[in-house]
């Protein structure tokens, strides 16, 4: 048995797959859609038509063959049904159907469709059927409601289409463009080659070819539902390897020269089909869970970025008025209650740091982490970064100095607000790791091409198997240190990320438990160098 003996069966094969895999590629992209769940419909009844065209012209049973051929008529009433309601829908994706339609029109539609398995409209065969023939047929007294119905799905079909078509503006007027394009390219020549020569002139030959040409029609109807929907690479993916593993294995049966064999094949292919389809929707649906994810992960973000931003203003305010009394800028204020308000002004300190990490957690998280890098000072970043710190040390009866370095320093090429962010997490970290009367020195000095900046203290220190993680997201280091403070545990992890868009390096040191520990940054000043065109 060769290709071309088997032509007519691959023919109508690739047609019923590619047709069943595109209707339920576009039902799984929107399953409440009437438009969708009508086109699925659709392919569905031309798969069955088709299948029961073919079957019809390959058997010699008179008996057999009649009731093929009434099976054809009585599909293609639901075939042509399924393609006014497409029209009639398209591209709803609810619609509310008329009194008419769903209490006179589907009813007769049912009631002739019926009728079609009687021989009211096949009454019998004229002749004994012969294999690769349509077998001619005696029409019985209602045939012609038939041929009315059908004519009117398809002719009534066209003219909403084209009705639709003039009146639609804008994005809709595309999608109709590919509808009405599609059916001019298929249903013309389908028409010819699928009903007028075979019963017209008995001229099977071109059917197969027939069901090739509606190709064009369910490609282009795809196109026009799922147009505005982007489909993700892995459901592209699924959808071509399913139409392949399928279109082989209906090659094999098309090949298969014994009844069993075929029989066998055609079982795995209807199982594999199953699988695909699920296959199709298991992909799409974690792919639509994954955007689900995304989609609320960007509303949390939003929400976090608008939240952080609204409670920046009053801590600020709050600070500076509290700041301005302990100043005694409304006069002298009585020792308790300046204790209390310190601890008031640490507490709006620390709220503050921590609105400040997460907003800036938050932009990182969503690629709108920059720097905003000048030339600065570096000294007065770091000695701003240390007198913001000296009423927590104080309060905490920690002794706190900054070591300048002597001589002229160079300037930076940095992000001040940054940078002074990294200095302020790494000296409230050793304040608060530290004893009551504990020392915090900070140095800055000269390093080569870069500035080297360490933060050291006689705190509580750091195990050794805790300092490859203090970097890390969410962790906030040795039991020890939880006993003094109820961080986020993200800023350190912070502050790295902002040393790293600097180009620098980070990394802590420590001798043990109870034996402090030096928190050391670098950042490079050769951007600035060969700015200046050293």
């Amino acid at each position: 048995m060769n290709f071309l003996s088997n032509f007519d069966l691959l023919s109508v094969g690739a047609a019923v797959t590619i047709s069943g895999i595109f209707g339920f590629v576009v039902f799984l992209n929107n399953r409440r859609s009437v438009t969708n769940r009508t086109f699925l419909f659709f392919s569905l009844s031309f798969s069955v038509y088709s299948i029961f065209n073919y079957v019809s012209y390959q058997v010699e049973s008179p008996r057999a063959a009649l009731w093929l051929i009434r099976l054809v008529i009585f599909s293609a009433v639901w075939y042509s049904f399924s393609l006014f309601q497409l029209f009639y829908v398209f591209p709803n994706v609810r619609v509310r159907f008329s009194r008419a339609y769903t209490r006179i029109l589907v009813p007769f539609t049912a009631f002739v469709s019926l009728l079609t398995l009687t021989p009211l409209v096949f009454q019998d065969l004229m002749e004994a059927p012969q294999v690769g023939q349509v077998a001619k047929v005696i029409p019985g007294p209602l045939v012609f409601l038939f041929g009315l119905l059908a004519s009117f799905f398809v002719f009534g079909g066209l003219y909403l289409l084209g009705k639709k078509f003039l009146t639609s503006r804008g994005e809709e007027h595309v999608a109709f463009r590919f509808l009405l394009t599609g059916f001019l390219l298929s249903f013309p020549l389908y028409l010819v080659f699928n009903f007028i020569l075979p019963v017209g002139f008995g001229n099977v030959s071109l059917i197969p070819l027939a069901s090739i040409l509606i190709f064009p029609f369910i490609l282009y109807t795809t196109y026009a539902i799922v147009r505005h929907h982007i489909l993700p690479i892995r459901v592209i993916a699924a959808e071509i390897l399913t139409a392949l593993v399928l279109l082989f294995s209906f090659v094999e049966i098309a090949f298969s020269t014994e009844i069993q064999e075929r029989i066998f094949r055609a079982v795995i292919f209807v199982l594999l089909f199953i699988f695909g389809i699920l296959l199709i929707r298991s992909v799409r649906k974690e792919v639509e869970q994954r955007e689900e994810l995304q989609r609320l992960a960007k509303k949390l973000s939003d929400f976090i970025s608008f939240a952080t931003h609204e409670l920046r203003g009053p801590i600020s305010a709050f600070k500076g008025a509290v700041s301005m009394i302990l100043d005694g800028d409304f006069g002298k204020v009585p020792r308790e209650v300046k204790g209390m308000l310190t601890k008031i002004y640490l507490e709006a300190e620390e709220m503050g740091q921590t609105v400040e990490t997460f907003l800036n957690m938050n932009k990182i998280e969503i690629g709108k982490f920059n720097l905003m890098a000048e030339e600065h000072d570096f000294l007065a970043i770091i000695e701003s970064a240390v007198e913001q710190a000296k009423y927590h040390a104080r309060e905490k009866g920690v002794d706190l100095k900054f070591v300048k370095p002597k001589g002229e320093f160079p300037p930076v090429y940095c992000d001040r607000f940054k940078i002074k962010h990294v200095v302020s997490n790494l000296l409230s970290n050793a304040i608060k790791y530290n004893e009551e009367k504990g020392k915090v020195r900070v140095s800055v000095s000269q390093e080569g091409k870069s500035i080297l900046v360490q933060v050291s203290d006689t705190g509580i220190g750091i195990p050794p198997d805790v300092l490859p993680k203090l970097f890390q997201q969410y962790q906030r280091g040795a039991s020890e240190a939880r006993r003094f403070a109820e961080g986020s545990g993200i800023g350190l992890w912070l502050t790295k990320k902002i040393i790293d868009l600097h180009g620098g390096r980070i990394w802590a040191e420590s001798d043990g438990k109870g034996k402090g520990s030096t928190f050391s940054f670098t950042i490079p000043i050769h951007a600035v160098q060969r700015e200046n065109g050293k």
